[in-house]
């Protein structure tokens, strides 16, 4: 007997195929979004990519900038809302984007950074697990939105 692989059932494959590859697609995007910082050697690009990183975390546990919310204010409403102290990188962002960045050390980051992401794992593990798996901040990403 002779069976048919084509039809509905190698649709419903492809199907599997192409959404299993959709999502390996997503998550590798995230973890280039998080961890990106870590490869570049242009302080510049990785103070950049290590704010991104802060935001994509913030922005999974449900807190995207509001339209019109500057860097500072996010920052103040983060840390409120977490009763935490986060985005400490702000100032020095700010100070590298709109400023004189051959003024700003931006070697020295990495500490700021370190408390940052201290400050961000003193959210409950649970909550922590189920960001790390909310891909929103990803699709955010792709279609440009405001983090």
């Amino acid at each position: 007997v002779v069976t048919d692989r084509g039809g509905l059932e190698g649709v419903l494959w492809g199907t599997a195929g192409f959404i299993l590859l959709s999502l390996i697609f997503l998550y590798l995007l995230k973890i280039f979004l998080l961890f990106g910082y870590r490869y570049t050697n242009q302080p510049k690009l990785q103070l950049i990519r290590a704010y991104r990183s802060l935001l994509l975390r913030l922005y999974d546990h449900g807190f995207s900038r509001r339209a019109g919310e500057t860097r500072l204010q996010y920052s103040k409403r983060v840390n409120q809302s977490f009763g935490i102290s986060t985005l400490t990188l702000t100032p020095i962002l700010n100070a590298t984007v709109y400023g004189d960045s051959s003024k700003v050390d931006l070697k020295g980051f990495s500490d700021i950074l370190n408390h940052d992401l201290s400050e961000i794992r003193s959210i409950p593990r649970k909550n922590r697990i189920l960001a790390s798996l909310n891909p929103a901040s990803v699709f955010a990403f792709l279609t440009r939105n405001q983090w």
